[in-house]
């Protein structure tokens, strides 16, 4: 079974490839935007069964989406946008 999960260097996201990575029925399609982050992530737990592809949801074309979408089994989406550091207030 193929898997997507967009926004796998997030804090969901790293928790569900490393959960469903160990399963290796599955074969996981991991995007990330930093190459930083996904390898301080990553360095000790990379298993054969996870393909990380680099993509920015912001600045790829939909082309690039579509490819990445093609022939998915599953897709999950851990992408969001955040302001950590903000002292705005959204509610």
């Amino acid at each position: 079974m193929k898997i997507l999960i967009i926004g796998s260097t997030g804090m969901l996201g790293n928790q569900i490839v490393k959960f469903i990575s160990k399963n290796p029925a599955f074969t996981i399609f991991a995007t990330y935007k930093n190459l930083k982050k996904k390898n301080s992530l990553y360095k000790n737990q990379l298993r054969k069964n996870i393909i990380f592809k680099k993509f920015d949801i912001l600045k790829s074309s939909d082309n690039f989406l579509k490819k990445l979408l093609l022939n998915k089994d599953i897709i999950i989406n851990c992408s969001g946008l955040t302001k950590q550091n903000s002292k705005e207030h959204f509610f």
